[in-house]
């Protein structure tokens, strides 16, 4: 048995789930471990059942205590690999797929864990129809084509010894990228700060989306699928509002180092994005 921990916003939590469907796909007993979501506060919580109406086979106290202990007797025979905890979150690890028994704690961010359930994971991942009248008028102008997402995610980013955020020179050469390619795009732009982005993004096809809040938070990603291309932060919200985008022809532009003191060229993005060198600010003293 493989038991996966779910743990994070929701774009993590559907990296977990996802590679959760991996196994399940290729017939090895998966159960998911929500403990973390008991007094959780950050994020909305555990949402995957809330959104994608998902079912997973949840594991309990019992069963977690179990393969963690098995889990390690077995390494030490050598009769199982086993892991426990990822150390390299933004790489590739093959030996996971191997895997028949453990515990899986890490966020997985890379769609080489699932690429094989790939259809099985966009089935799964399929938004609630949009009711509301704004949101159902911005897939009105998305359908009149070009239409580009952009996601600058600052906030808690802003806060860590070393900012995350991505620089203003990143998005700047990201829309001349795609304006050099769709001259007529629109891009709409998804941000935790939309004063910020008007203020230094400002142009005359740029438009703010800013009404979807809390519980709701996620038709942000829904409506970033529905675009014809994507600007994505570095930010696993955004990277499955592009992975989502079933567009045969998206262009999807992203940052190539994902964060601060990571080398580019992680396994983060698939290998038909665009990449765009960042330099990131110095670290906060």
């Amino acid at each position: 048995m493989i038991i996966i921990q779910m743990e994070g916003g929701l774009g993590n939590q559907m990296f977990q789930y996802a590679l959760y469907l991996f196994f399940r796909h290729r017939n090895i007993t998966a159960k998911a471990d929500i403990s973390r979501f008991e007094n959780y506060t950050l994020h909305n919580g555990y949402e995957l059942e809330r959104i994608f109406g998902i079912n997973a086979k949840y594991a309990g106290k019992k069963e977690r205590a179990v393969v963690k202990v098995l889990g390690k007797c077995l390494h030490l025979l050598a009769r199982q690999p086993y892991k426990e905890k990822a150390r390299m979150q933004w790489r590739f690890q093959p030996a996971v797929h191997k895997m028949k028994f453990g515990f899986l704690k890490g966020y997985w961010q890379t769609e080489q864990y699932f690429l094989e359930a790939a259809t099985l994971v966009r089935e799964r991942f399929t938004f609630p129809a949009i009711a509301d009248e704004q949101n159902k008028k911005l897939l009105q102008r998305f359908e009149q084509g070009n239409a580009v997402s952009l996601h600058v995610r600052r906030g808690d980013y802003l806060s860590i010894a070393q900012p995350a955020t991505l620089p203003l020179a990143y998005y700047n050469e990201a829309i001349r990228l795609i304006t050099a390619t769709v001259p007529d795009a629109r891009f709409f732009v998804f941000s935790d700060d939309i004063p910020w982005v008007k203020q230094n993004l400002h142009q005359s096809n740029m438009y703010y989306i800013d009404w979807n809040k809390g519980s709701e938070s996620f038709r942000d990603m829904q409506l970033m699928s529905a675009c014809q291309h994507n600007i994505i932060a570095n930010s696993s919200f955004s990277w499955w509002g592009a992975w989502l985008n079933n567009n045969e022809k998206k262009i999807v532009i992203a940052p190539q180092q994902w964060m601060p003191g990571l080398p580019a060229g992680t396994d983060v993005l698939p290998k038909s994005w665009v990449q765009v060198p960042v330099t990131y600010e110095a670290a906060n003293n």
